[in-house]
């Protein structure tokens, strides 16, 4: 729950109000006067004098699929199906000391449109990981640091579609894999995988030329004698 700060009304004085009772009160605003006046001239956080470190700060690091975490800049992340994307989060206090990893809570939340796009799981080390799944789309997550609401940070993520040339080997070959099931009827054996026509179509998709891949297939011997003579 968000804080809610509220004014109140300070009462005015009663008409039969002494000069004494204004005296007073212009000894009571020289004085605050004065404090202000001597107080240096370094600006001071609400935690300074607390004790106990408090969360003030976060530093974020991301990185794509096991790459080396980088800082984090830009709060829009893209993902392809299936790829994920590991951030680490450093928390430090009031005096710029690393806060305790033992007493840090991360808070966490996904917004509704999330759901088939992005996944939450955390890894060994405590970091945060999100995974992309097959639905197309943006979604926001927000992180926040419990009991200090002005630490928020919104992430971005923009799931989308294998473009072209943006197949994997493994993707490229589940492709040909299907495409020879559909056209075909049949899996792509040994012989055909070490033959050039399997290899070359497995280039095609690796590239992103699906058109040329499917025309090929079709205009194949082993097609052309599988359909009807008339």
């Amino acid at each position: 729950m968000r804080s809610v700060h509220r004014r109140t009304k300070i009462g005015e004085p009663s008409p039969d109000c002494t000069p004494r009772y204004y005296s007073r009160l212009a000894l009571i605003f020289g004085g605050l006067i004065a404090l202000s006046v001597a107080k240096p001239a370094t600006a001071q956080g609400p935690f300074d004098d607390w004790r106990e470190p408090v969360v003030v700060e976060l530093e974020l690091a991301g990185a794509l699929n096991g790459e080396r975490p980088r800082e984090l800049r830009r709060r829009r992340i893209e993902l392809g199906p299936r790829e994920s994307f590991t951030v680490q989060v450093d928390p430090f206090d009031q005096r710029g000391r690393h806060f305790p990893t033992d007493r840090f809570q991360m808070g966490v939340e996904l917004e509704r449109e999330c759901d088939g796009r992005v996944s939450l799981s955390e890894t060994y080390s405590g970091d945060l990981e999100f995974t992309a799944g097959r639905s197309r789309g943006r979604c926001q997550v927000v992180l926040y640091v419990p009991g200090n609401l002005n630490l928020e940070h919104v992430l971005e993520f923009d799931v989308t579609g294998m473009g072209t040339g943006s197949y994997t080997r493994r993707q490229a070959e589940e492709v040909v894999e299907r495409l020879y099931r559909a056209i075909l009827q049949r899996g792509v054996d040994r012989g055909s995988r070490a033959a050039a026509g399997a290899r070359d179509y497995l280039r095609e998709i690796s590239r992103g030329r699906h058109a040329e891949a499917i025309m090929n297939l079709i205009q194949s011997g082993e097609f052309e004698t599988s359909l009807p003579s008339r």
